[in-house]
This record gives structure tokens, C-alpha cells and sequence, in this order.
């Protein structure tokens, strides 16, 4: 990917606005043989943080998200 100054965004208090207003983000990995893969998860901004801290939570590891199909339908 390339950066594209046009959506750059240098000011936390900006980027933080826009993570309370649109809590998600996406990890995305490439896996041999599947390609890439992209999962979405909700964040939440740090409120009492000093700079810009963002929480999340993944359930399992990336890997075992995107390697094992049997265990992206498991609980």
C-alpha cells in the first residue's frame, strides 16, 4: 500500500475523533495459499491516556483466525 498524503492525518486529537466516531479497525495478513485476509474489530479510544491509545480485543491469535478455517467457526 501506498500512502496517499490527501488522508493523512498528523493530529491525535483528530485521529481520535474519528475512532470515536467510527470504532472499528481491520487487521489484515497475507497467508500463503489463501491470500489476504482481512478481520474487523471494534476499538475503543483511551480516554485517560496521555497520547493516543487505542483498545481492542481478538479472541483468538491472527494466526488461528486466518490459517484454520475450521477454527474461524468454533468458540
Amino acid at each position: 500500500m501506498r500512502p496517499n498524503p490527501d488522508y493523512s492525518m498528523a493530529d491525535e486529537a483528530e485521529v481520535a475523533d474519528l475512532l470515536r466516531e467510527y470504532p472499528w479497525c481491520a487487521i489484515v495478513l497475507h497467508v500463503p495459499g489463501r491470500g489476504i485476509v482481512a478481520s474487523h474489530y471494534p476499538v475503543l479510544v483511551d480516554e485517560q491516556a496521555d497520547v493516543l491509545t487505542v483498545f481492542g480485543h481478538v479472541g483468538k491469535s491472527p494466526t488461528k483466525i486466518s490459517t484454520n478455517s475450521a477454527s474461524r467457526n468454533s468458540p
